[in-house]
């Protein structure tokens, strides 16, 4: 069992490094299925019921997966449903390993820190040595096939180095935030953008909430606010400056891409952003958000503006497995992140809102950062009480 932590750190180490195709295996599911393999022989099984019945509403998901894709695939003759069915198995597991290590073991969590820290490193590293790809001319993707991949896991990563570090008081994380932001504006990502954005505010709100309480906080955020005025009279300076042709910001590509979301989003564009993310086929075909029309084999949606998936990581779940499966896996968010400050809430509410420009389903640390806030800050917190 000693070996798993260093196993998973490996898994988040390895995890950008896409040797094949995206939807084949890659270094980094092999690692993390030998932890499993390496924990099935090492934890009691009492551990391993009770982390099922802990997350038991993932499992209830599951099970309709399952159900839902085997018949359509059964329906249809077709494999693509149990592909798809493969990912959310492979997610489940996940769930198992990194909640028992992480309970059984507090220094894991100093190593899965370590890991992300490291992982963020090792990506700017590459791109500072000109050793990454990209998407087209300008797009950077790192180790990845996808740009949208890449700024998802600098995104991911990020926001489970900053939950570590509430429970470490570690402030190097902010290190990282400028790491993240700046990896994430090469991708030219909008929706990581906006979820970056989203992490801010809340963060910031949080922070000012904390700070009247005080009357130390309160001079503090006073001073603070005097610098902002003063940095945004600065940088509205060189923005001024730009439309006159010294500092020409406007014609940048992450802007043009900006505007073009913009554009699409208010229906002044030949294709909306909804068919492009493919929200269309959910109003095309109603009945498939009652009872699921299983995931896989797009070309049955017609009408819709393209047949590829879905974009969107809970439409997506609507859409593909019905509502009695969504809420079912609502109501396990719910229950991970229930009690929290906003604080903490801050990562959860960026994530969700950028999920819905993405679909983030199939990767097994997507669900695995739910796990953190009752295992780390909740549970130690209950640990001392009692």
């Amino acid at each position: 069992m000693k070996l798993v932590p260093y196993l998973l750190a490996v898994y988040v180490i390895t995890k950008p490094f896409y040797l094949w195709s995206s939807g084949l295996p890659q270094i980094s599911d092999f690692v993390l299925l030998l932890s499993f393999v390496i924990m099935l022989f090492s934890v009691h099984r009492d551990k391993l019921r009770q982390t099922i019945v802990d997350n038991k509403f993932f499992f209830l998901f599951l099970f309709f997966v399952v159900v839902i894709n085997l018949l359509y695939s059964v329906y249809y003759t077709n494999s693509d449903f149990l592909l798809h069915t493969i990912y959310y198995i492979f997610d489940a597991l996940g769930i198992i390993i990194f909640s028992i290590t992480m309970k059984q073991m507090e220094d894991s969590r100093r190593i899965l820190s370590n890991s992300f820290k490291i992982s963020l490193l090792v990506q700017l590293a590459l791109y500072l040595l000109d050793l990454g790809r990209y998407y087209g001319a300008v797009r950077y993707m790192g180790t990845f096939n996808d740009p949208n991949q890449f700024a998802y896991y600098v995104f991911l990563s990020f926001s489970f180095i900053y939950l570590f570090s509430l429970k470490n008081k570690d402030k190097s994380s902010w290190i990282f935030l400028i790491i993240s932001l700046f990896l994430i504006f090469q991708s030219m990502s909008t929706g990581m953008l906006v979820g970056m954005i989203v992490f801010v505010i809340i963060y910031l709100i949080a922070l000012v909430k904390k700070a009247l309480k005080t009357v130390k906080g309160r001079f503090v955020l006073m001073m603070s606010c005097y610098s902002l005025i003063a940095v945004s009279i600065v940088v509205g300076g060189f923005l001024w400056a730009g439309g006159n042709g010294v500092l020409n910001v406007s014609n940048t590509p992450l802007l043009s891409r900006i505007e073009e979301k913009i554009d699409r989003a208010q229906g002044n564009s030949d294709v909306s952003l909804w068919q492009e993310r493919g929200y269309d086929r959910m109003i095309f075909y109603p009945q498939y958000n009652l009872f699921g029309a299983g995931e896989g084999m797009y070309s049955r949606f017609e009408l819709a503006y393209h047949q590829g998936e879905l974009h969107a990581t809970l439409p997506s779940i609507l859409f593909s497995y019905g509502l009695m499966p969504l809420v079912f896996i609502l109501i396990w968010i719910f229950n991970k992140i229930k009690g929290t400050k906003l604080e903490v809430l801050c990562v959860y509410l960026a994530l969700l809102i950028e999920s819905f420009t993405l679909i983030n389903s199939r990767q097994v640390l997507f669900w695995v950062i739910f796990l953190l806030p009752q295992i780390i800050l909740i549970g130690d917190k209950n640990e001392k009480e009692s």
